[in-house]
């Protein structure tokens, strides 16, 4: 009868170690990607930084405040512009909303309503009842 009762002291004091050491490892990962996500927002403010003027940096800070998908779009669109070494000077901030309008234009959607609108009424109907 003893021995059950340490087995199962035993069990749990396993079973809660072992918690413990998943919660310490989850705790281990967030930590490692939220320092991957960290390192990558540096990078991106460092690119941005040498290609972007500070009126053009300021404009683009202002809209990811705002509109942040907008913002990452443009950021990636200019990065890929300066690895390829397509641009020929630094941004100013009239590209930037050149950039911003274009962007918002392609982002625009077409709605399309349909309104249906009967033109039959229930005693044109009985006509077909005869088939």
């Amino acid at each position: 009868h003893n021995k059950n009762k340490m087995d199962d002291e035993l069990a749990q004091i396993r079973k809660k170690r072992l918690a413990e050491l998943q919660a310490q490892q989850q705790a281990q990962q967030s930590q490692q990607q939220q320092a991957q996500i960290n390192q990558r927002e540096y990078e991106i403010d460092s690119i941005l930084s040498q290609i972007l003027l500070p009126e053009a940096r300021e404009r683009l800070v202002r809209v990811k405040m705002v509109k942040p998908e907008r913002a990452a779009k443009v950021e990636n669109y200019l990065i890929k512009l300066a690895q390829s070494g397509s641009l020929g000077s630094r941004i100013t901030e009239n590209k930037i909303i050149s950039l911003l309008e274009q962007l918002a234009e392609s982002e625009q959607k077409t709605t399309v309503t349909f309104k249906r609108v009967s033109t039959l009424s229930d005693s044109d109907d009985d006509d077909y009842d005869d088939y």
